[in-house]
């Protein structure tokens, strides 16, 4: 299923290991050139400080719903990048 950013922004974050709501979809994180959506960025919603966010990798999404995103945060790392693309 595809989403634009405009449809995750509008989705409530819930962390499925306490109920716990972490936020809203604020940002995303793409790495280029390869090309990898890397994480969305999430924020409480009432939120004032740039240190309070939560960075949620593709790993750790577990469903996407017509309300909300539900996460279970596994501390998944990203791929380690390759650097065959830089050598063309």
């Amino acid at each position: 299923m595809e989403y634009t950013f405009t449809e995750l922004k509008k989705k409530t974050v819930i962390d499925v290991t306490d109920g716990s709501k972490l936020g809203k979809v604020t940002d995303i994180t793409i790495s280029f050139p390869e090309r990898c959506f890397k994480s969305l960025v999430v924020k409480p919603v009432f939120c004032f400080s740039e240190g309070d966010k939560t960075i949620v990798s593709p790993c750790d999404i577990e469903r996407i719903g017509e309300d909300a995103i539900l996460v279970r945060k596994r501390g998944c790392r990203p791929e380690p990048r390759s650097d065959e693309d830089d050598e063309e």
